[in-house]
């Protein structure tokens, strides 16, 4: 992505890159585990070209499940492009740079930065540089609302003193995240929820935290969040003004003062990272849904193996120990 000359691309060609690129970096990965040499790597890319999709449309008006999803296609994809190859199924060529090969039909760009693809390949690995762990489980253009949220929470601002939260500026994700703003404050689903600028700052001023508990059922129905959703807006700023694509926070209390926030970094960015006690935490709560329930014995294992990943011999028996349940 970082290789996209056009600004805020998603927004402009309509796509959600996780499920665009992600067909590509999962065939990478399948193709590496299994071994295939340059001429069966270039095969399978070529048959993840012909499966690529992705389109925004998913994110327009009524929720779909295929949001939560669509990343799922991209890891199916990227193992059968794979195992295809692999079986001497011979793929497109040419498929990132070609006339109409990625960046030219779905991107749309004519002159991305191909250093910043293809520079160094084998010995650069900016995902290390990059990389970061995904604190709250929600969408990422949720993430700078919710730590100025948090920041000013934190330095004594409480719930029962907000008057308004006013959202400002930011990039068009933020914006499209926040309208329209009446569906926006009290989302009917979960999937909507997590893609809700105005809910999940509700979630963040009234709990102090975001977790996926936050996202179901009971967590929709909060009269506490919904009541503060009811006071979030956005309010956009012209193109020339808005320097960031973080917005500005302005929380107004009830006695008229005005407190405003933005933040350069969100926890779980390489700038801001987290401690192991923070990723265990959300490891538990999430697994707290599995259904059948796992069983604590096998959830400490597992945070255990994950921890001292390094000396692990056999990294499947992670999978194995999630896949054991209470009943079986």
């Amino acid at each position: 992505e970082t290789a996209i000359t056009i600004p805020q691309w998603i927004m402009t060609e309509g796509w959600f890159p996780t499920q665009l690129f992600g067909f590509f970096a999962a065939t990478a990965t399948a193709g590496r585990v299994l071994g295939l040499d340059a001429l069966q790597m270039e095969n399978a890319f070529g048959a993840a070209f012909t499966q690529v999709s992705g389109s925004r449309q998913m994110a327009v008006d009524e929720a779909t499940d295929l949001r939560s999803m669509q990343a799922g296609f991209s890891g199916q994809g990227g193992i059968l492009a794979a195992e295809l190859a692999r079986r001497g199924v011979v793929g497109s060529k040419e498929v990132i740079e070609g006339r109409y090969g990625l960046y030219k039909t779905y991107v749309r760009d004519d002159t991305p930065n191909w250093d910043n693809l293809v520079g160094d390949l084998g010995t650069r690995f900016p995902l290390l540089e990059s990389h970061g762990f995904k604190v709250w489980p929600c969408c990422s253009h949720t993430r700078p609302c919710t730590a100025a949220v948090l920041q000013l929470r934190a330095e004594g601002i409480q719930p029962e003193d907000v008057d308004t939260i006013t959202v400002i500026g930011g990039s068009k994700a933020i914006q499209l995240l926040s309208e329209p703003i009446e569906a926006k404050r009290c989302p009917q689903v979960s999937i909507d929820a997590k893609y809700s600028v105005p809910f999940t700052c509700a979630i963040a001023m009234v709990t102090g935290n975001v977790t996926l508990r936050d996202y179901v059922e009971e967590g929709l129905q909060n009269p506490e969040v919904l009541a503060m959703a009811a006071r979030v807006s956005h309010r956009p700023i012209p193109d020339v003004e808005n320097k960031s694509l973080f917005p500005i926070i302005e929380i107004q209390t009830k006695d008229g003062t005005v407190h405003k926030r933005q933040v350069n970094s969100v926890p779980g960015d390489v700038s801001e990272p987290v401690g192991w006690n923070e990723i265990v935490e959300k490891f538990r709560g999430c697994v707290s849904f599995a259904n059948p329930k796992m069983s604590e014995a096998n959830i400490d294992a597992v945070i255990d193996l994950v921890g001292n990943l390094e000396q692990v011999e056999d990294a499947t028996e992670i999978i194995r120990l999630l896949s054991h349940t209470e009943d079986t």
